[in-house]
């Protein structure tokens, strides 16, 4: 009974009941509501339907599969990217000098005003998307880093030096530390990031994955498929931010083991 009271009180039940809410409404609106006139959104039986068709015709697990192992090595290398050179950048102050400037120009151009240009320098290929997803998730872990490595106070690293820390051993003894609430926001939206370029390359770059799907169930007038997919887009979103955060937590010192 303790086992189960303990998940009873770590369940979300105001969150369950806005979702539950939300799935009545939009019932209610697609069916009898504002909504029912419109072709174009299906009610949840349709669109839980448009699970069961997609699951029969075995498009719903190659193309999540597909989805997901590209956005979560793209995110890798933009985490990785993203935190090397916000860590430079929010140490150096000569380094930040120089080039803070050009990330600042290069990060405000849209990603997907870039595919088209990797489109027609690499091709429509695997890497392609690759490149482009990494590109978009580099810039979230960028600024986040830097911003929380630059914001430590200066005493931090007075108190390495007293103990006699190396520069290397300050910043991983202390300066990372001190800034991983940064770096989690900046490793959830890289990742959020990641799924939501790959996602648009899929439809720009290359015909596989969620995004080709959700064209074609476009094309197809499946408004069903469509729905349902977009709602599992949701869910790989959430589970990104999820075991990330979960992640982080049991790496970082004081983290939830």
């Amino acid at each position: 009974m303790s086992a189960l009271a303990s998940v009873g009180r770590r369940v979300n039940w105001p969150g369950i009941a806005v979702i539950a809410a939300v799935i009545v409404i939009w019932q209610i609106g697609a069916t009898v509501g504002p909504l029912a006139d419109m072709s174009s959104v299906p009610s949840v039986t349709e669109t839980v339907k448009g699970f069961g068709d997609l699951w029969a015709a075995n498009e719903l697990i190659p193309p999540v599969l597909y989805t997901l192992g590209v956005a979560l090595l793209s995110a890798a290398i933009g985490i990785v990217a993203g935190g090397l050179i916000g860590t430079l950048l929010g140490l150096f102050a000569p380094f930040r000098l120089f080039t803070q400037s050009s990330f600042d120009v290069l990060r405000t151009i849209p990603i997907t005003a870039i595919m088209p240009v990797l489109l027609l320098l690499l091709g429509a290929e695997a890497r392609t998307e690759i490149i482009a997803a990494s590109v978009a998730s580099t810039w979230p872990m960028l600024v986040n880093t830097a911003d929380g490595i630059r914001s430590i106070h200066p005493r931090l690293d007075e108190v390495g030096r007293m103990f006699g820390f190396s520069r290397l051993k300050r910043v991983f003894k202390l300066t990372i530390p001190a800034a991983m609430p940064s770096l989690l926001v900046g490793g959830r939206l890289a990742a959020v990031t990641s799924l939501i370029a790959v996602i648009i390359a899929e439809m720009i770059i290359a015909p596989e994955g969620i995004g080709w799907a959700l064209l074609t169930a476009q094309q197809a007038l499946q408004s069903g498929q469509m729905w349902a997919l977009v709602v599992v887009c949701g869910w790989l979103g959430w589970l990104f931010s999820l075991g990330l955060t979960a992640l982080v937590n049991r790496l970082q010192p004081g983290g939830v083991k």
